[in-house]
């Protein structure tokens, strides 16, 4: 769709360019950056996430290269984004793993209201609460 509106302007423009008001150099310059542009924004927002699953106690992050495996009670902070990264949740773990301290992921889609805490975050605060409780308490010791 992109190219194909390049393409119209630029031949309206070759056609008759007093009409379009500007030059095929300015229309080049001007797709040139927005493409940039949204190159940019795409790959700051897309490219740091990960694949992420749950299993008993433990995390199972990966870069899609490799995975690692995070115990839920080295993570610090669970956090959902604000606006147009409200789809992302980021978990902070309290040391550097090989994937780096911020985990950063899309969870599966549930039904919930617009502006409402994805559900996946309050799960993950509660089992993440449930795990620092066992290791203060001890493993052998019922809180």
């Amino acid at each position: 769709m992109f190219a194909a509106g390049f393409r119209d302007i630029y031949l309206a423009q070759q056609a008759d360019p007093a009409r379009i008001g500007f030059s095929a150099k300015d229309l080049v310059l001007f797709f040139g950056f927005a493409f940039a542009v949204f190159g940019i924004i795409f790959v700051r927002f897309h490219f740091p996430l990960k694949q992420v699953e749950l299993e008993d106690q433990t995390l199972y992050v990966s870069n899609y290269l490799r995975e690692i495996q995070v115990p839920l009670r080295d993570v610090e902070s669970v956090k959902q984004g604000f606006w147009f990264t409200r789809a992302f949740v980021t978990i902070w773990l309290r040391t550097q793993t090989d994937l780096g301290r911020r985990i950063v992921f899309i969870p599966p889609r549930r039904w919930s209201a617009s502006w409402d805490r994805d559900p996946v975050v309050g799960e993950l605060r509660a089992m993440v609460e449930q795990a620092q409780a066992l290791r203060e308490d001890g493993p052998g010791q019922v809180g």
